[in-house]
């Protein structure tokens, strides 16, 4: 995220004095290393094992770097939607069953009167 940030305010320096020889090379490779860092981050974006919260960080990153929204909502729904489809194919585990305790408390607490509503009368 940092190399974005300082990209972001370098590079409008570096535009306004791209005549300057040094400053051009310096934008040269700078833009190179964006050009490299924004492959890298598709190809994450693109990864089925990447975490669904890094996905997302990368698809920012790559906003920031002028990629287009459409491009990015399509491969992060793309990658959703796979991982959704092997999660609904998967058989889904019987529920599990509740320490004893927690049972009494549960049928104790789903029983009418229970709940200690301020009780009734004079």
């Amino acid at each position: 995220g940092q190399a974005v940030r300082y990209y972001k305010v370098s590079h409008k320096i570096l535009r306004r004095y791209k005549t300057i020889a040094s400053f051009e090379k310096i934008s040269t490779d700078s833009a190179k290393i964006i050009q490299r860092l924004t492959t890298i981050l598709n190809s994450l974006l693109h990864d089925p094992n990447q975490n669904p919260l890094t996905k997302m960080e990368n698809a920012g990153l790559l906003l920031e770097l002028h990629e287009p929204p459409e491009k990015l909502w399509k491969a992060l729904f793309s990658s959703i939607s796979a991982k959704l489809s092997l999660f609904l194919k998967e058989p889904i585990p019987p529920p599990t069953p509740l320490p004893k305790h927690e049972q009494h408390k549960k049928t104790a607490e789903n029983q009418p009167g229970s709940g200690g509503g301020g009780g009734g009368g004079d």
